[in-house]
């Protein structure tokens, strides 16, 4: 999947980072909120006894209340929305238009509807994985969160350059706050469905031989079994860097599954029949077969496909809304 969001490290970010603007809100909010009107009377009452006689008192003037002026909050549009998680159009157009730049930047030429996808998928994955998150007690004190910011500021040279980036790319302090304890929350819960993967599981050691047509599959497979061939000297005629080795390989790591069920179906010293994939044809020697330690590579490539898998089952249940055109 291509990485449209050029928020590299998960930080996120509040107003309290910006004092003039919190403060500037929290006078706003406190001059136009619900204050009262009262109604302004008077009442003359003189008793005179002069021969004119008694002067009643006059009629109390009054003044009709007039509704308080309100300021209501107008709903930031949204490109994509999960239950209480969202995109904000804002931000959703801040990636798009930093992925059109480095397209052209790099001489690419990207259908439009190609590049909306590139910026969806990643900004999907990034609300399900955060609604994940929150609902499994994913937390951000405020302590935590200043010292990402000042991380940040301090790696892009100080306050300064980081409010003129969030100005570049059209950020307004909501969105990127949004956007930034977000992708926090997103990277916690990637990080624990990764934390899922054992670091040891049952792998296979193979060599295989493999061409592109049936029938020379088959003559290949008939003079394996002859007993003066040797599989590994066979092997290195048709691959002479590495004689058809596999390597150690878990379940789950093949990108052919055909193969992969096949070897597991062996034991050391035995030979498969050929077997079809999407590739071409295989025949398989097992070498070993041991409960050992997987090596980070393959650990990394296993936890790419948890996350995917987990995410494709997410999406199935719970769709991401999408709002944009």
């Amino acid at each position: 999947m291509r990485e449209a969001s050029i928020i590299g490290t998960m930080f996120s970010i509040k107003l309290s980072t910006f004092p003039l603007l919190a403060l500037l809100a929290s006078l706003l909010l406190t001059s136009c909120g619900g204050g009262s009107t009262q109604a302004v009377s008077t009442s003359l009452s003189t008793t005179q006894t002069a021969a004119i006689g008694t002067v009643m008192p006059a009629p109390a003037a009054t003044v009709t209340p007039q509704p308080t002026a309100t300021i209501t909050a107008t709903p930031e549009p949204l490109a994509l929305r999960l239950g209480d998680q969202t995109v904000s159009l804002a931000e959703f157009q801040t990636s798009l238009n930093q992925l059109q730049q480095a397209d052209t930047t790099l001489s690419k030429t990207v259908k439009a509807e190609d590049q909306r996808k590139a910026v969806i998928d990643p900004l999907s994955a990034s609300l399900i994985l955060a609604q994940a998150a929150f609902s499994g007690g994913f937390k951000l004190d405020d302590n935590a969160l200043q010292a990402k910011i000042s991380a940040m500021a301090s790696q892009m040279g100080g306050e300064a350059a980081l409010q003129d980036w969030l100005t570049h790319w059209g950020y307004s302090d909501a969105s990127f706050h949004q956007s930034l304890r977000r992708e926090a929350a997103a990277a916690w819960e990637r990080d624990q469905i990764a934390a899922g993967v054992p670091e040891q599981a049952e792998q296979i050691h193979a060599r295989q031989v493999m061409v592109s047509d049936a029938d020379t599959a088959d003559r290949i497979l008939k003079r394996l079994q002859t007993p003066d061939v040797k599989f590994d000297d066979y092997a290195f005629s048709y691959d002479p860097q590495t004689g058809g080795d596999l390597g150690w390989f878990p379940r789950g790591y093949l990108l052919e599954p055909a193969v992969e069920e096949a070897a597991f179906a062996l034991q050391p010293g035995q030979m498969s029949a050929v077997i079809k994939s999407g590739v071409g044809y295989h025949i398989l020697h097992i070498i070993d077969r041991q409960q050992r330690a997987l090596s980070p590579e393959v650990r990394r490539a296993l936890q790419h496909k948890a996350i995917d898998a987990w995410l494709k089952d997410q999406l199935q249940k719970s769709p991401v809304e999408i709002l944009v055109p």
